[in-house]
């Protein structure tokens, strides 16, 4: 046994022996169900050799896809931190969850973005892959949901017309619940912000990628999270890349997104309210150009 306490398949998989794998599948399927000490299944192990997907998949290893390693990570989380792109493709296209594990703490939510948004691990194919399965996902939760929901429930959500859902997830989401209509896991959004525009604090959003973004459906970038900030209000506060922040935070206002509007919410360290974005970004770029502007704007 290796180190990680493999069982026969796990241990043929990390050396990619196809024949022997074919040979366990083929006299005892039940095999594919073996968990190693680190609770890694063969599905995990794979996401470096994409035929072993593939055949494990041949052979009934759907149910894997949702399966958690110790550390709460699915085979998919390994297949983009390794950056192997067919292997993240196969994952996604056989159903694979988005909701992955995050950089920081252990919150598991919808945050697949992180994986293509480091500035240092950026390559256009997988953030291409990534927009085209949140849109799909999306698309289809929406008609899943206009599908189960009773007509007058889905009336009163009083949905816009675009089929790609985005502020709106948590309300869907609610719905369907509040009438007992179980979700399937792959179109499951576990929620963190408010919108797509609305980043994690482990990564940011560029402007180019933000187009990418809006050009496959996610028109929300007006919409405020929980604590009654807009995406470039978010990004003025978390931020820490200047050049960056600021060209993503003229893109939602050159696309229509409103600075004028006021936070009725905020709560930095105490509630306050009838802050603007323009107050915002202009806190942003005192704060990374010091004695470029006079920084007297106060959020008290």
């Amino acid at each position: 046994m290796a180190v990680t306490e493999c069982g026969p398949l796990s241990t043929v998989i990390v050396p990619r022996d196809e024949y022997r794998v074919l040979n366990i599948l083929d006299h005892d399927r039940r095999a594919i169900h073996e968990l190693n000490c680190l609770a890694q299944s063969p599905l995990h192990l794979s996401t470096v050799w994409p035929r072993g997907i593939e055949i494990l998949l041949m052979h009934g290893a759907q149910e894997l896809l949702n399966k958690e390693d110790k550390d709460g990570y699915l085979p998919l989380d390994y297949a983009l931190k390794t950056h192997n792109y067919n292997a993240s493709k196969m994952l996604i296209d056989a159903g694979s969850p988005l909701s992955l594990r995050t950089n920081i703490g252990t919150i598991r939510h919808e945050d697949i973005l992180q994986y293509v948004c480091i500035p240092w691990e950026q390559q256009p194919k997988f953030f291409t892959l990534v927009v085209e399965a949140l849109k799909s996902r999306r698309r289809r939760l929406h008609e899943f949901s206009k599908d189960h929901l009773p007509p007058r429930v889905w009336d009163e959500l009083e949905l816009p017309d675009n089929p790609v859902l985005d502020s709106n997830v948590v309300r869907v989401q609610r719905a369907l619940e509040d009438c007992n209509i179980e979700i399937p896991q792959a179109l499951r959004v576990h929620k963190h912000e408010a919108t797509v525009y609305h980043t994690s604090q482990s990564y940011s959003l560029t402007a180019v990628n933000a187009e990418h973004l809006f050009d496959g459906g996610f028109r929300d970038i007006d919409a405020t999270n929980f604590n009654g900030l807009t995406p470039v209000e978010y990004t003025c506060l978390h931020c820490h890349n200047f050049t960056e922040g600021l060209a993503f935070i003229a893109w939602p206002v050159g696309k229509g997104a409103d600075p004028h509007n006021l936070t009725t919410k905020f709560h930095s360290p105490k509630p306050v309210s009838g802050i603007s974005g323009y107050q915002f970004i202009g806190k942003f770029m005192a704060r990374a150009v010091p004695g470029s502007i006079d920084d007297k704007i106060s959020t008290r």
